[in-house]
């Protein structure tokens, strides 16, 4: 009895100590690639505000052109008013050609349309935000953080207990079997 004892006993040490623990080069592997997860962290955070400054940097670029453009809008108007005052005929005539020569280019509404879409959307693309990686990283480093620990020894000891009662409770339905099949194989036989 004492020597099944100190079988057990030994079984369960060596499954306590080898079993539940992560071997050396996974816990090494993990604790690399959590402290390269945190350098690669914290490059994503200064990409991003990097492209936050270089996005306020281009919408404000945008908007100065856009002020410009609607200055140099309202310029061709005024300077129209001011030919038509003067009688100059020459200016007259090529204001109306160049306005033809606009509407044409406008007589297509859905290319006009489309074109319109596109720049819609590069801009929306263009200044559309960085994905956030924050939440993504911080759980995964969370779980390779614990590959690279070893288990305490208060779960090693719940595996272990988990193991042996499963190992008992498979032990017992395969004696149960057994009886099961010996008594059917003794009663087949003991009929004639």
């Amino acid at each position: 009895m004492k020597l099944r004892s100190a079988s057990l006993t030994l079984v369960a040490l060596v499954c306590l100590s080898a079993c539940s623990t992560p071997p050396g080069s996974v816990q090494a592997s993990a604790q690399a690639t959590d402290t390269w997860m945190g350098t690669l962290q914290g490059e994503l955070a200064n990409y991003r505000r990097d492209m936050d400054a270089a996005d306020n940097v281009l919408l404000e670029a945008i908007k100065a052109e856009d002020e410009r453009s609607q200055t140099l809008a309202a310029a061709p108007v005024e300077q129209l008013r001011i030919a038509r005052a003067a009688g100059d005929k020459r200016t007259l005539e090529l204001f109306d050609s160049l306005k033809l020569a606009v509407d044409g280019a406008a007589k297509d509404p859905i290319d006009l349309e489309r074109k319109l879409k596109e720049i819609d959307d590069r801009l929306a693309a263009l200044l559309a935000p960085f994905p956030a990686t924050d939440p993504s990283f911080a759980e995964a480093r969370s779980a390779v953080r614990k590959l690279g620990q070893p288990l305490p020894r208060s779960v090693k000891v719940a595996e272990l207990q988990a193991l042996v009662k499963q190992v008992k409770d498979d032990t017992e339905a395969t004696r149960k079997q057994l009886k099961a099949a010996e008594a059917a194989s003794a009663a087949s036989a003991a009929t004639p």
